[in-house]
């Protein structure tokens, strides 16, 4: 179980690093693309298959981080610990799908009918693709706020960086506006590098 945890802390800290790289990467190498709100070309942008392959690895490798948290909190969270823990691991693997949609499937479509990608890209008017967006969104809001409260209960992580964590979290993953997604991210990655180095360090609050 040791050494679970120790991946769970290591892989945070990889995610953290990861993460903001990705991101930053878009904007560094899509912004012409973002601010003209052109998807479609942003989607065929050489850069977009690479950089969104490193965003799969980082939501990926989350997975054991999580993991490694739920093995180190407190054994009496009862409900609340596993609740959260399984909507929480329930809305990274859906991130993940979706990702993966995302990274592979849009230039694709994009390339071969801008009519269906307007159908089921950034902002789908396909009605059934566009629930299942808002719903992935609440399940990964619900997820991250029990696991917020959870740890914020446990009195295992510094609150600030469950603060940074969990609405990190939240902006990150809802936020549909570029800099909201932007702050959010900012904050989430500060909050798991804070927990891959609490979870490293064994049994210290810091």
């Amino acid at each position: 179980m040791e050494k679970l945890i120790r991946i769970g802390g290591t892989t945070h800290i990889i995610c953290a690093v990861l993460l903001f790289f990705s991101w930053f990467s878009i904007g560094a190498f899509m912004w012409t693309e973002i601010s003209a709100q052109n998807f479609s070309a942003m989607v065929q942008n050489p850069a977009w298959i690479p950089v969104n392959i490193i965003l799969l690895v980082t939501t990926v490798l989350l997975i054991p981080g999580i993991i490694g948290l739920f093995l180190r909190l407190p054994e009496k969270a009862g409900v609340l610990g596993i609740t959260a823990f399984y909507v929480t691991l329930l809305a990274i693997i859906w991130y993940a799908g979706i990702q993966f949609y995302e990274t592979f499937f849009w230039p694709v479509i994009a390339a071969e009918s801008p009519a269906l990608f307007q159908a089921v890209g950034f902002s789908p008017t396909n009605k059934l693709l566009f629930f299942q967006f808002i719903l992935s969104g609440a399940v990964w809001v619900t997820g991250f706020i029990l696991l917020g409260v959870l740890t914020f209960r446990s009195n295992y992580i510094s609150k600030w960086a469950i603060f940074f964590y969990t609405i990190g979290a939240v902006l990150f993953g809802v936020g549909m506006a570029f800099p909201v997604r932007t702050v959010g991210l900012f904050l989430f990655c500060i909050g798991m590098n804070k927990y891959g180095l609490t979870l490293l360090k064994d049994n210290s609050v810091y």
